[in-house]
């Protein structure tokens, strides 16, 4: 049976949801300057806690003597960049390791498999744990973008 509280709040979440396909229209019509804006202070809270995120190896000097470089920390090597895709003309935003540790995100990340002992070696999640912590502030600044676009017009 169903009582008329249960009712009530069904017909809430109707117009809850009519009202977030709204705010999702109106963020598809963002004007392209406020979108990318947006999307670069995103980058940028990503990039801080996924460095927030990652522990510090001991790690100080290169294996690879022959080359003559230092170290480089994945901590210190992350980037973003907003660009646009290809086949649907959204903006985006990427976040990745740098020319020298980029390769070594996923095994970081998702594990590998020791050569030695064939063991596998799990990876600390460091992007999944980085995107919790960020979901509500990406929320926020959406919610921002929103209503300065309201305001502006």
């Amino acid at each position: 049976m169903i009582s008329k509280k249960r009712y009530d709040n069904s017909l809430y979440d109707d117009q809850l949801v009519q009202s977030i396909r709204t705010e999702l229209y109106e963020l598809k019509e963002l004007p392209e300057d406020d979108l990318n804006f947006a999307l670069h202070v995103i980058g940028n809270t990503i990039v801080n806690n996924v460095i927030a995120v990652l522990p510090r190896s001991d790690k100080e000097v290169d294996v690879r003597k022959s080359t003559r470089k230092r170290h480089v920390h994945l901590k210190d090597d992350v980037k973003y960049w907003v660009g646009k895709s290809k086949k649907t003309g959204q903006p985006y935003v990427s976040v990745y390791g740098g020319y020298d540790t980029g390769y070594k995100w996923g095994w970081i990340n998702d594990g590998y498999i020791n050569a030695k002992s064939g063991n596998f070696v799990p990876g600390i999640a460091f992007l999944e744990k980085a995107m919790a912590r960020s979901q509500d502030t990406i929320e926020t600044i959406i919610e921002d973008a929103l209503e300065d676009a309201l305001k502006d017009e």
